[in-house]
């Protein structure tokens, strides 16, 4: 404590100096947190994975669809206890900013698959039952101000049009990785855009999931030599997959906040240097 006094008289000998290495220190620091933190956010969604589910998608890329045809076939194996499957809309509310993940699904299935969505009884059967239905979260509800039965339209990207949709179940989970996201009725997708919507991913739900490895060889042999090769993976690698899109996001993050700690490290190092010179004759 008897320094503090030497200290803050140090402090004042050049206040212009101390000033902006206060600020360079405060701004490295908070780029420095932020990188973490999105790099977080990143990582979250890997927790999402379950080892009881696996992801049908097309070899060439997530953006290529799968036939509707498939799902006969991949109900038929032992291995599987439910099969269920998603597409991607990519529908756009009011403008482009207000981004959020929309998929169309087969509503039943889907929802037993994925039981981190907690959805009330009434609110699910309002939505099982009705075609242009759809479920939110808790949390784009409260973004937007929406409220039940509120009806909802989006502007078609893949898919063209003006797409309405009546919000009967809006759901919560206690798994902060598992996002904001819509979801409605694949049925609606594929009547209102000509019967031209295919299957964007397939969803397995396995009886043991010991048994993953040679579940994904098994689909993925069967339908080789097809038109629309598959390959299968566990949710976690196809999260993982899809994030790859963007490229080696954590690599880069982490470098950027190496440079700033680096240069953290100069700005603190060349105040101490000049300070120690001005006392020295």
């Amino acid at each position: 404590m008897k320094f503090l006094n030497l200290i803050w008289v140090n402090l004042k000998r050049h206040k212009i100096r101390s000033l902006l290495t206060f600020l360079s220190i405060t701004i490295a620091l908070f780029l420095f947190c932020t990188l973490q933190a999105v790099l977080e956010c990143i990582n979250a969604q890997f927790k999402v994975g379950n080892e009881s589910r696996m992801v049908v998608r097309n070899s060439i890329s997530i953006i290529f669809d799968l036939p509707i045809s498939y799902l006969n076939w991949l109900k038929t194996l032992p291995e599987v206890d439910t099969v269920s499957y998603a597409n991607w809309f990519n529908g756009i509310y009011i403008d482009e900013k207000n981004f959020f993940p929309q998929l169309a699904v087969d509503g039943e299935t889907y929802l037993a698959i994925y039981p981190e969505m907690i959805i009330p009884d009434d609110q699910k059967r309002a939505f099982l039952k009705e075609r242009t239905a759809c479920i939110v979260s808790g949390g784009l509800m409260k973004k937007y101000g929406w409220k039940l039965n509120d009806t909802i339209h989006l502007r078609g990207t893949i898919y063209p049009g003006d797409w309405p949709f009546i919000i009967r179940a809006a759901y919560t989970t206690a798994d902060e990785a598992f996002g904001d996201n819509m979801y409605f009725h694949w049925e609606y997708l594929y009547e209102k855009s000509d019967r031209q919507a295919n299957i964007g991913t397939y969803v397995l739900h396995l009886k043991d999931p010991s048994q993953a490895a040679n579940l994904a060889k098994t689909i993925d042999d069967h339908y080789k030599n097809s038109s629309n090769a598959t390959l299968t993976q566990t949710e976690k690698t196809f999260l993982l997959s899809f994030i790859s899109l963007y490229g080696n996001i954590g690599f880069l993050l982490n470098t950027i906040g190496m440079a700033i700690t680096f240069a953290l490290l100069l700005v603190t190092s060349n105040t101490m240097i000049m300070s120690i010179r001005e006392r020295i004759s």
